[in-house]
């Protein structure tokens, strides 16, 4: 089990190795089918060193509406949020980071359809929802 104590290190680094490869020579792959997979392996939950580029990467996709991590309709946006929301629920970004910032800018824009912020936050365990809260309320 790739998620299991021994291996969650290796893991994570391998998804941001991953992630590196998709950021800096992406037209090199099959984004079409190496980014949903690589959504798949998401959140990055102990690795505060790699947690940055993957979360950094994410927020990028995003702000770009890419069409593979949004889906159709912006039906995989609570996905999204699960993931940006598991980072902060678990501290794996630095307080000041610039991806901490940029997730807070995607949330609050979020925020600003209320139906789609909603449908987002029913998704979430009580501790992401609490990480949101406290992340809306603190900035």
């Amino acid at each position: 089990d790739a998620r299991a104590i021994e291996n969650i290190n290796p893991t994570e680094n391998a998804i941001s190795a991953v992630t590196k490869i998709l950021k800096f020579n992406g037209s090199a792959c099959s984004m079409d089918q190496i980014l949903p997979v690589w959504f798949s392996w998401l959140p990055v939950t102990e690795d505060v060193d790699e947690a940055p580029y993957v979360y950094g990467f994410l927020a990028d996709l995003v702000q770009a509406n890419n069409p593979l991590i949004l889906g159709a309709d912006n039906s995989q946006l609570p996905r999204v949020v699960a993931a940006f929301a598991e980072a902060i629920a678990v501290d794996v970004l630095q307080p000041e980071s610039e991806e901490r910032r940029r997730i807070v800018e995607i949330i609050k824009q979020i925020q600003g359809n209320a139906t789609m912020f909603e449908a987002c936050v029913a998704t979430l365990t009580q501790p992401q929802k609490n990480a949101i809260q406290e992340l809306l309320t603190s900035s």
